[in-house]
C-alpha cells in the first residue's frame, strides 16, 4: 500500500509541474490597445482617456512577463506609440508614462477605426519577431466614442476589418465605447466583447474591468493549482485513515 500511496504522490506531482511547465512555455497575451484621438473628443477627454490607461495599466497588467502591450492612436490616420512589449516589473511604469505623456494625433474630422487596427496589427507582428515572443492569445482593443467615415468599414471584410483582423490571426478584436453615439458592433472573433462607459470621467473603471477580463484575472485558478490541490488531498485523505483500514485495503 505504501508503494501505491508513493506512486500516487508521484503522479500528481509529475502532473502537476507539466501542467506548470507548460505554463512557462506558452506565448504570452497580446493587448494592442487603441486609442480614440478624433475630432470629437476634446482635449480634456483625451486627457481623462489617456490617465485612465495609465492607471489602468499600473493597476491591471501583471509584471511577469504573461502579457504584452501596444498603444496606437488615431484619427484620420493613425500610428504606433507604444510598440508591442513584454510586461515586467522594470517597465511597466515607463510604458503606462508613455501613454499618459502621448499627444493626440492630427486633429480632424475624421475617424479611420481600419487605419488604427491595420497598425496595430502589423506592429504585434513585427514586435513578436524582434522581440522572440510569441503570441498565446492576441487581442485589438479599440476605444472609441463615435463610428468609422474614414477607411474601411470596420465591420466589413476590408485591410484593417475586426473581421479582417481575425482571418490574420488576431484572437478578439474588442471594444470600449464611450457615450451613446459609439459604435462597437465590429466586434469580432470568438468570445470577443463590448463594454460601455457613459462618458470619460466613467472611461478608467470601464476600462480597467475590461483589460482584467482581456488578460484572463476574472477566472478559476490554472490547471496546476488545480492539480497540486488535488495531490495535497490525497495525502491529506490518507493520512486521516486508519492503519487498519490501510491494512483491509492493501489485502
Amino acid at each position: 500500500m505504501k508503494m501505491k500511496y508513493l506512486k500516487g504522490l508521484v503522479a500528481a506531482g509529475v502532473l502537476a509541474t507539466a501542467a506548470f511547465v507548460g505554463q512557462a512555455s506558452a506565448g504570452v497575451i497580446g493587448l494592442a490597445l487603441v486609442v480614440d484621438g478624433s475630432n470629437s473628443i476634446s482635449n480634456s477627454e483625451w486627457s481623462l482617456q489617456m490617465q485612465g490607461y495609465h492607471n489602468a495599466i499600473n493597476a491591471a497588467i501583471p509584471t511577469d512577463g504573461s502579457v504584452a502591450i501596444s498603444g496606437t492612436k488615431f484619427g484620420r490616420t493613425a500610428s504606433v506609440f507604444q510598440s508591442m512589449t513584454v510586461v515586467t516589473g522594470a517597465n511597466r511604469g515607463s510604458i503606462a508614462d508613455n501613454f499618459q505623456s502621448e499627444s493626440r494625433p492630427f486633429i480632424g474630422s475624421s475617424t479611420c477605426i481600419s487605419c488604427a487596427i491595420y497598425s496595430a496589427y502589423q506592429n504585434s507582428q513585427i514586435a513578436a519577431f524582434f522581440g522572440g515572443f510569441s503570441y498565446d492569445k492576441l487581442i485589438i482593443d479599440v476605444s472609441t466614442d463615435g463610428q468609422w467615415n474614414r477607411g474601411n468599414d470596420p465591420d466589413g471584410n476590408g485591410i484593417g476589418s475586426a473581421n479582417w483582423a481575425v482571418a490574420n490571426g488576431v484572437d478578439q478584436v474588442n471594444c470600449l465605447g464611450v457615450g451613446g453615439s459609439a459604435d462597437c458592433s465590429f466586434v469580432a472573433g470568438d468570445g470577443a466583447f463590448m463594454v460601455a462607459a457613459a462618458d470619460f470621467n466613467a472611461f478608467e473603471t470601464a476600462l480597467l474591468a475590461k483589460i482584467r477580463r482581456e488578460t484572463g484575472q476574472n477566472v478559476p485558478a490554472p490547471a496546476g493549482l488545480a492539480l497540486l490541490g488535488l495531490g495535497l488531498a490525497v495525502v491529506a485523505f490518507y493520512r486521516r485513515k486508519k492503519p487498519q483500514q490501510l491494512l483491509i485495503n492493501a489485502a
